[in-house]
């Protein structure tokens, strides 16, 4: 078994060019069992020089048809035997506090770290709010935070499977992975194992895409996201939402397709679910 079993998911982007892997290189984490995996999701076939890597337990594994992120988070879990689980992207400014901290995280517990975009802390929410300092959760506290660096110990990970079957919800394919993740942790009263830690930099696509134009594919995400995560988890606030977006979309201002949120909501399927 290892000690910490780290995993980096890669997208359009060469691992020679991953600011995550080259953080990780560049650190050299020393002193524990860890077993590394670089994991292509396409589009294009990457090479990777293993020799760049020399000294560090390296596995590669390639998904050229840009797989569900829940699917692959469950096969890497599934795939290697580790009392920590550690899940990154390919943009993430690795620190070396966020290596420590990787340390004080037990087995029965699950870390998130504080994520920050040019010097401002962007996440975790707790209780509606943004977080800028290490510290634990309490019983009542909600959390919602992004999957990447998010730290799993193995007793969450088997708590999660025996209430779930899986620990990340395959229904979802891009959007609400890491949300759900959250509210399963929150309908597990495991809130008060929950920890925010020492986080870095990384680059949320959510934030750069404010000024941009969304795009027909990311609506279509959002909203499937939006509608199976109503349909299934049933969460008060989004039907809130849910209304408020239908008022909207009367106006013709709604950020999302109403379409796409019923037929999640009705079908209880994404889009892209073959099964």
């Amino acid at each position: 078994m290892y000690d910490c079993a780290v995993l980096v998911v890669l997208y359009n982007c060469k691992p020679v060019d991953s600011v995550t892997i080259q953080s990780l290189l560049d650190s050299r984490p020393a002193g524990r069992k860890t077993k590394f995996i670089f994991w292509n999701n396409g589009p294009t076939r990457q090479h990777f020089d293993l020799n760049e890597a020399s000294g560090l337990d390296v596995e590669l594994e390639e998904t050229l048809q840009n797989e569900s992120l829940a699917k692959i988070y469950n096969q890497f879990i599934n795939k290697v035997q580790s009392k920590l689980y550690v899940i990154l992207d390919h943009d993430s400014s690795v620190s070396s506090n966020y290596i420590a901290a990787i340390n004080t995280v037990s087995e029965g517990q699950c870390a998130f770290p504080i994520i920050w975009n040019e010097n401002k802390a962007t996440g975790p929410l707790v209780n509606g709010s943004i977080v800028n300092k290490p510290g634990p959760l309490v019983f009542s506290d909600t959390l919602l935070a992004i999957g990447s660096g998010v730290i799993i110990g193995c007793d969450i990970i088997q708590a999660i499977k025996d209430a779930y079957g899986n620990v990340f919800d395959e229904r979802f394919y891009l959007y609400g992975i890491d949300s759900t993740f959250c509210y399963r942790l929150e309908r597990l009263k495991l809130s008060t194992s929950c920890k925010i830690i020492p986080g870095f930099q990384h680059s949320l696509s959510r934030l750069e895409d404010e000024n941009t134009k969304v795009t027909d594919f990311r609506r279509k995400e959002r909203g499937y996201s939006f509608g199976l995560t109503l349909r299934h988890y049933k969460k008060l606030s989004y039907l809130r939402v849910f209304f408020i977006l239908l008022c909207k979309r009367i106006l013709n201002k709604s950020p999302l397709s109403i379409t796409h949120i019923v037929k999640a909501l009705v079908s209880g399927r994404h889009y892209r679910d073959t099964k």
